[in-house]
């Protein structure tokens, strides 16, 4: 392959969409072949309009010099090599962290760019789109070679797919760990979520935010709060009976607390079916919800969730843990039968 080429770039697309879908933060993606030229660009919901171009630009720059628009930045610092490169064709350069190669077989044929949250975010959405790419193309070479019989395809494809969803976890890891919202951002971007809703909707939301010197939350907690406040207000709104919600966020070091009080007819329980997901949401954290109910003067939701919650993955005997996808690969590549049906599969 001496370019990228449509089916490319969504594989590499839908690995970002992935890894930006876990952080909680929209993006903007975009990917380039070998000449440069724009292949495909998703702008997921919720994600900057403003960044569209910034997306497309660090995948441009990212090929154009075959170096990550963070190293290029790094490299383009005043006293450094490059400085001044930004000012470059047309102001197209980018040398901020996004933009990384994609490299095959050590040729460089292609490039994805990121853009819609920190740098950092940014590069950690780009780098796991890379490594996914990578690791599938690989085993898609062996399982399509015709050097190899379909045993020894089998075996080969089954030993690289194993290390590599090690390799793509333990990354996925180590990059969730470093990632996190400061309690006061994580709780701003909820009220700016629930802004439509409180401007053009009859109910009045009131918030409380959290103290400034809480502890930052790890995305995948800040996430969670952000969903289970959004999914208990639409609840709250297809019941028709509460006008007023009060939502409060605090944290005690060791926990997310969500406070989510409203004035409606006071008949919720924690069995209610509107509750249902938001239950099964907090219970994979490791959390705690609970519910008080006073009838004619409103219902309220309390939720505890651990700032450092367990994996819920099936754990390998090494003690590395895969997701549900990552599973469903490994069983693929295991089967009896051709190669050709894992190959479309996973093409």
């Amino acid at each position: 392959m001496s370019t990228v080429n449509l089916e490319d770039a969504r594989r590499v697309i839908a690995a970002a969409e992935k890894k930006a879908t876990e952080i909680g933060q929209p993006m903007n993606i975009a990917v380039v072949d070998s000449g440069g030229n724009l292949v495909a660009h998703v702008r997921q919901d919720g994600a900057w309009i403003g960044s569209v171009n910034i997306s497309i630009n660090k995948a441009w720059t990212s090929k154009a010099f075959d170096i990550s628009t963070k190293d290029l930045g790094d490299n383009s610092q005043p006293t450094q090599q490059f400085f001044g490169i930004q000012n470059t064709n047309g102001g197209k350069v980018a040398i901020f962290a996004g933009g990384i190669p994609l490299v095959r077989d050590g040729v460089v044929v292609g490039a994805v760019g990121v853009s819609g949250g920190s740098g950092e975010q940014d590069q950690t959405v780009a780098d796991q789109a890379d490594r996914h790419a990578l690791e599938l193309e690989s085993l898609l070479a062996i399982l399509r070679s015709p050097r190899l019989d379909d045993s020894s395809a089998r075996t080969s494809a089954i030993e690289t797919a194993a290390a590599a969803l090690v390799r793509l976890r333990t990354a996925a890891d180590e990059q969730s760990r470093s990632i996190l919202e400061p309690v006061v951002g994580a709780f701003a971007r909820l009220r700016s979520d629930l802004r439509p809703l409180e401007r053009f909707g009859s109910l009045e939301i009131q918030f409380v935010e959290p103290p400034s010197t809480g502890r930052a939350l790890p995305s995948e907690v800040a996430h969670a709060g952000r969903a289970i406040v959004r999914n208990t207000i639409l609840g709250l709104v297809d019941g028709g009976d509460a006008h007023r919600v009060r939502v409060q966020w605090d944290c005690d070091g060791l926990n997310l607390l969500v406070s989510i009080r409203d004035d409606g007819r006071g008949d919720l329980t924690v069995h209610d079916e509107s509750l249902r997901p938001i239950t099964e949401r907090v219970a994979s954290l490791d959390g705690v919800l609970s519910v008080d109910a006073t009838p004619g003067w409103g219902s309220s939701v309390e939720v505890r969730i651990p700032l450092d919650p367990p994996s819920d993955a099936e754990p390998l005997v090494n003690g590395v843990t895969l997701t549900l996808r990552e599973q469903d690969v490994l069983r693929l590549v295991t089967a009896g039968g051709g190669r050709s049906g894992p190959a479309r599969v996973l093409s």
